[in-house]
């Protein structure tokens, strides 16, 4: 695996766009949101980027150090693309919640598992919005009722209960 070094990487957004394949590396503590026409992506570490999937892109939004590299061989580039779809599959499990706040909880209750509470909280709720099909204003509601529960996570029964569609 080759790693690109700060020197290589001209700007984000043109590096996705140039087509080439990359991978965020497995040890990387940050993320990115990948925003396209009318939804956001989510790529975490170990996953694949670049390449054909994200020449769409509109725009990137960083979370945390995110670190680059080159799969080169084929296993690698396997994994990597293994590692976006399980984000993918999982973004893709909690969007078929009916529950417009119910769903809010679920995926910021999983982004503080994938990125750490105190970075999920630094994500607009735009962005998480888009991952799921949401509202912004669900998402607000939802971080507020997490923030009213003290230190415990969110009482999701309750939100769903008070979800009115």
């Amino acid at each position: 695996m080759y790693l690109l070094a700060g020197s290589e990487i001209t700007t984000p957004l043109t590096l996705l766009k140039s087509g080439q394949l990359l991978a965020l590396t497995p040890d990387c503590p940050g993320a990115l949101f990948l925003q396209k026409a009318f939804y956001t992506e989510f790529v975490g570490p170990g996953a694949a980027v670049g390449g054909n999937l994200d020449v769409q892109c509109t725009a990137i939004y960083r979370v945390g150090n995110v670190r680059f590299c080159v799969p080169e061989t084929y296993e690698e580039r396997q994994q990597a693309f293994r590692k976006r779809i399980e984000y993918i599959a999982r973004l893709q499990e909690l969007m078929l919640v009916d529950a417009p706040l119910r769903r809010a909880g679920l995926v910021i209750n999983q982004l503080g598992q994938w990125l750490g509470l105190q970075e999920a909280q630094k994500v607009p709720n735009e962005l998480i919005a888009s991952l799921v099909g949401l509202l912004p204003r669900n998402v607000e509601f939802a971080r507020q009722q997490s923030v009213g529960s003290s230190a415990q996570a969110f009482d999701l029964a309750q939100l769903a209960n008070s979800a009115d569609h």
